[in-house]
């Protein structure tokens, strides 16, 4: 068996019908979505087992299961992908007993966290200090997914947090809306980021003394060249105004010298890909048209 997904009893998991320890020697896939049932045998179920010797994928929806390190032990030499969604206790549990480390887990390449709020928690914690512990995890990690929830988040303290992570390339922010200035301190935080996916905003706020149309040369004269590695944007959800968005990404595709590629999300492609071409012609962003047809044209085959 290669891969299992379990909901329910985590008790009836790792032990069999005589009451003896389970290991599963070839499982490489376990999604555990599961009830705290570990709190009737006490904080330590199992102070020695490894049930899990070769994971490379792990997904647990629920409280941490076993109310301890089980589901880690064993595996950190061959764990690829991480996926959680469970309190802010149980990741500081983990992280104190030294679960995670700089060198912990080689092979590790991507980490998705689910913002839970309370989730069975002492207190509620912010989507801003819950990233903050987060990023603790595998700190080398270059595959990054920090879906928040509905609450928008404080822009600019997650964006100083992330900056502290300057090896993430793959960064996603599913429900968070990105301003034009914050993408623009984002990226400048993360030299190595490549693709990003978040919300694009409502509209673009102009800086002081700047009209509309005189908004790219500003950009090219203040901001070019920055993020030489960044080169997609996955936009989750676009605003109202897709005319704003398409604006949004040419602007970026100025002082990004690199930046070819957008994904729309599908049922707005028409409409957004109506918007770009428009406005590709219109006065500021005419003059550099073969430069910002290359995000046309590769968005289309994307």
């Amino acid at each position: 068996m290669t891969g299992y997904s379990h909901h329910g009893s985590t008790y009836d998991l790792i032990r069999d019908a005589g009451g003896d320890y389970v290991c599963y020697p070839r499982l490489r896939v376990l999604k555990l979505e599961h009830y705290p049932d570990f709190e009737r045998y006490g904080s330590s179920v199992l102070p020695s087992v490894v049930p899990f010797p070769i994971l490379r994928i792990l997904s647990l929806t629920g409280r941490c299961p076993f109310g301890d390190d089980t589901v880690f032990r064993g595996n950190a030499a061959t764990l690829e992908s991480l996926v959680l969604k469970t309190n802010h206790d149980d990741i500081v549990k983990l992280v104190e007993r030294g679960v995670f480390t700089p060198t912990s887990h080689p092979r590790l390449q991507c980490v998705k966290i689910l913002h839970t709020g309370y989730y069975g928690s002492r207190h509620y914690a912010s989507y801003v200090e819950y990233l903050s512990l987060l990023l603790s995890i595998a700190p080398n990690v270059a595959v990054r997914s920090f879906p928040c929830g509905e609450s928008q988040p404080d822009i600019p303290s997650m964006i100083s947090i992330l900056g502290g992570y300057p090896n993430i390339q793959v960064l996603s922010l599913p429900e968070v809306y990105l301003s034009l200035w914050n993408a623009i301190l984002l990226i400048k935080s993360l030299p190595l980021l490549s693709d990003l996916h978040s919300r694009t905003p409502y509209h673009i706020q102009l800086p002081a003394n700047v009209r509309e149309k005189e908004l790219p040369v500003y950009m090219l004269s203040n901001y070019k060249p920055m993020g030489q590695r960044f080169r997609c944007w996955h936009i989750s959800k676009t605003s109202a105004y897709v005319s704003e968005t398409a604006r949004f990404l040419l602007l970026l595709a100025l002082i990004c010298p690199n930046f070819d590629y957008c994904v729309p999300p599908k049922d707005e492609f028409r409409e957004y890909m109506y918007e770009l071409r428009r406005a590709i012609d219109s006065d500021g962003f005419k003059d550099h048209a073969p430069r910002l047809r290359r995000l046309l044209f590769s968005s289309w085959g994307y």
